[in-house]
C-alpha cells in the first residue's frame, strides 16, 4: 500500500486526491494521512500565482514533517479574475 500525504484535512480535497490517483494507478491499493498546514498566503488566493504558491507551499510543508510517505499532495483553490 502506498501513502499519499495530502496537506489538507478537508474531506473533498482528501477523496478528490484518492480518486485521481486510483485513477492514475488502477492496480495499486493507497491510503491517506492528512495533515492541516498554513499556504503562506492570503485566505482567498486573487491570481493563479498566488494559487500555485500556495500549494507549493503546502506541499513542500507536508514532506518536510512526513518525510515517510510515497507521494505528498497540496491543493489551493483561488481566483484569477480576467476581462472574459
Amino acid at each position: 500500500m502506498k501513502t499519499i500525504v495530502i496537506a489538507s484535512d478537508n474531506p473533498v480535497k482528501i477523496q478528490a486526491t484518492l480518486n485521481g490517483f486510483q485513477k492514475m494507478f488502477p492496480n495499486q491499493a493507497f491510503e491517506a494521512q492528512s495533515i492541516t498546514l498554513s499556504s503562506g498566503i492570503s485566505d482567498q488566493p486573487l491570481s493563479d500565482e498566488e494559487t500555485y504558491q500556495g500549494a507549493l507551499n503546502r506541499v513542500r510543508r507536508a514532506a518536510m514533517l512526513i518525510s515517510k510517505a510515497d507521494y505528498w499532495v497540496g491543493i489551493e483553490g483561488g481566483i484569477e479574475e480576467n476581462e472574459d
